[in-house]
């Protein structure tokens, strides 16, 4: 008699249930509430990156590039001095488009056609006039190829002198065009950083 009126109960239960389901036949099944999209893009933010500074870069060019000068002058009687200071030389103005994260690489590539002119120019006038020789072939060819040389390397240093600040400035004007802005995309579900750029 029991086991009936438990049963009998169930039923009751089970019934009920089932119309308050058919009450609502186009109830969806209850989810998590989405994330709403941002209205408007949040403002991009600041790069990790640092302006240089053009005056700093020119400087930094005629420092070094001055002081390999000074080191060639003032070792004399020393090689090892005179070889750091002629490297410093041919380096040296490239140091502040570096620093403005430029590669220098013209400058420096007209300053090593310098060089090579130049070599070549006093090979070709003791061709001409050998130190031990008899006969001396007097030719401007040589001479003139050696000129050429030193105005390469004058030109190629000035190049790069000059060219530090304006390295910095467009560096710098990169950096104020390129910002890292976060993007949730449609699906609401995955979110990251996107590289945005003006030109």
């Amino acid at each position: 008699m029991r086991i009936a009126v438990v049963v009998s109960q169930i039923l009751v239960v089970i019934a009920l249930l089932a119309g308050t389901a058919a009450a609502q036949p186009g109830a969806a099944p209850a989810t998590l509430p989405a994330m709403p999209l941002p209205a408007e893009p949040p403002p991009p933010s600041a790069t990790s990156e640092a302006a240089v500074d053009p005056s700093t870069a020119s400087a930094i060019s005629l420092a070094v590039t001055l002081a390999s000068y000074v080191a060639i002058i003032a070792g004399h009687n020393n090689g090892a001095v005179i070889g750091v200071g002629a490297l410093g030389t041919l380096i040296g103005p490239s140091t502040g488009r570096w620093y403005a994260h430029a590669s220098g690489a013209s400058g420096l590539a007209i300053r090593l056609a310098g060089v090579g002119a130049t070599i070549g120019g006093v090979a070709l006038a003791f061709h001409d006039c050998p130190l031990f020789g008899d006969h001396c072939d007097a030719s401007l060819e040589g001479p003139a190829l050696v000129l050429a040389g030193v105005v390469a390397y004058v030109g190629g240093t000035i190049y790069d002198i000059v060219g530090a600040s304006s390295d910095a400035r467009d560096y710098n004007a990169h950096l104020n065009n390129v910002a890292l802005v976060p993007v949730i995309h449609s699906d609401q579900h995955s979110y990251g950083l996107a590289v945005a750029a003006q030109f």
